[in-house]
């Protein structure tokens, strides 16, 4: 990890042999109730699943998006630091780092990251944390 006055910038290194694909069946398996998937905007292959999903009926909208992608040596994943929170947490066994942030039209996201196995992975929106961390808990 490195702080910069705008972002926090995580660069990957493989130490090891690097995973070559996700997990056979590796999707993200809980979806809170009245959000789907943009379809136009998601997308899955064997190196990455990106997922959007949005429930237009919340206001502000709701919308949260998942990203998992296979670590490769320099892989470089940024997020915001200047207008973010950042902390550590667990879920289960796994540290993860949970940046909170106050939205223009006053709601707050959070933007839960970790990697393990080899694997990328990252949970941010405009949901309760708690959702967030059920839907973390729920990408396998």
């Amino acid at each position: 990890m490195k702080w910069t006055g705008v972002d926090l910038q995580l660069t990957y290194q493989v130490d090891s042999s690097p995973v070559t694909a996700l997990p056979s069946g590796f999707t993200d398996h809980y979806i809170p109730s009245g959000f789907s998937k943009n379809i136009n905007d998601s997308s899955y292959n064997s190196m990455e699943l990106y997922s959007i999903y949005e429930n237009a009926d919340l206001q502000p909208k709701g919308i949260y998006n998942v990203d998992c992608y296979i670590i490769t040596n320099g892989s470089i994943e940024t997020f915001d630091n200047e207008h973010t929170t950042y902390t550590t947490m667990k879920i289960g066994s796994i540290d993860d780092t949970l940046g909170t942030s106050s939205n223009f039209d006053g709601s707050t996201s959070y933007y839960l990251f970790w990697e393990t196995d080899g694997i990328h992975y990252t949970v941010s929106g405009n949901l309760s944390l708690n959702e967030i961390v059920k839907i973390a808990e729920g990408i396998y």
